[in-house]
């Protein structure tokens, strides 16, 4: 189970473009959201209109194209329980960490989620 942490949000330039770009392609793919729009300070839903079914479909993707398993789910209940404050968590910035968690997670174990 991996918690979300919003104190490991880091600033824009500590960010590894590689992941972020790998969303952002995703969010082109799935959900047709013009690439011009998505910035890391992007709200996934305030700012490029995605809906939880969208949302899940973004999740779905990465975990296939990343061998992970985002806990999407997870998340939606911290935000719904005020364990994590949705303005921030559903940031490109605070997901694309989150993601970058998953992966270091997945190589230390030497393998796929």
């Amino acid at each position: 189970m991996v918690e979300f942490d919003q104190s490991s949000i880091q600033s824009s330039a500590e960010m590894p473009p590689d992941v972020f770009e790998i969303v952002a392609q995703t969010l082109v793919e799935e959900c047709e959201v013009a690439r011009e729009k998505i910035t890391l300070e992007s709200h996934v839903v305030d700012d490029l209109g995605l809906d939880s079914l969208a949302i899940l479909d973004v999740c779905y993707a990465l975990d296939v194209k990343l061998l992970i398993k985002i806990p999407f789910e997870e998340w939606v209940n911290d935000v719904n329980s005020g364990k994590i404050n949705a303005q921030e968590a559903f940031t490109l910035k605070a997901i694309v960490q989150q993601i970058e968690v998953l992966l270091r997670q997945r190589d230390e174990a030497g393998g796929s989620a």
